[in-house]
């Protein structure tokens, strides 16, 4: 789930910070450059090569002022939020609260976004209303990272890499909001009193 967040820090970076002459993707900056507020449904599927099976989970992001949530309802509740450098996940399959300091994390997302500024962000092919991009990243365990741009709504539609074993990785964004107030707050996700908690 750490690398969710990571992902989404840089995709949003290529599209808020970076300049384009292509029309479409001048659209798509002005749409991600000072937002304060995002929400979206997420459909993430995991494809694992050599069994030739699929396993989906679903349910939300929240990002306000550089704080994130992400939360899956499916295959099981959790979630993971980054806070004022602070990572708390939860899985309640586990009853299990993890907390520990992360804030290089946002250094790692700003290291990797210094790379696409040097000219590694190649948009490389245009299918279906889509425009693909392929990210070079040194970002451990994600290789061949591709970000989807929906030319019709002119949004971040998928974000597609490689695990370390070659699995495949989706996330998909439905009913993306901007600047709207969250329907849920980023502070109202917390521990269970009844969790374990591990602190790192």
């Amino acid at each position: 789930m750490k690398k969710t967040i990571i992902l989404l820090i840089v995709a949003f970076l290529c599209f808020s910070l970076y300049s384009y002459n292509d029309d479409i993707l001048k659209n798509v900056e002005n749409r991600y450059k000072n937002f304060i507020s995002f929400e979206a449904t997420i459909i993430q599927t995991n494809y694992f090569t050599q069994l030739d099976y699929s396993l989906d989970s679903s349910g939300k992001v929240y990002m306000q002022n550089n704080n994130f949530v992400i939360e899956y309802q499916l295959p099981f509740y959790q979630f993971i939020k980054l806070k004022s450098g602070e990572l708390t996940i939860y899985l309640d399959n586990e009853k299990t609260g993890i907390i520990s300091n992360e804030s290089d994390i946002y250094a790692l997302a700003m290291f990797q976004f210094s790379k696409i500024l040097n000219n590694d962000l190649n948009y490389f092919r245009k299918t279906a209303n889509l425009l693909e991009f392929e990210v070079l990243t040194s970002i451990p365990n994600i290789n061949n990272l591709r970000i989807f741009i929906c030319e019709i709504n002119e949004l971040i539609e998928k974000i597609v890499y490689l695990d370390e074993t070659e699995n495949q990785v989706s996330i998909e964004f439905k009913n993306q909001l901007f600047n709207q107030p969250l329907s849920r707050d980023i502070d109202s996700f917390s521990i269970p009193s009844d969790a374990s908690i591990i602190r790192q």
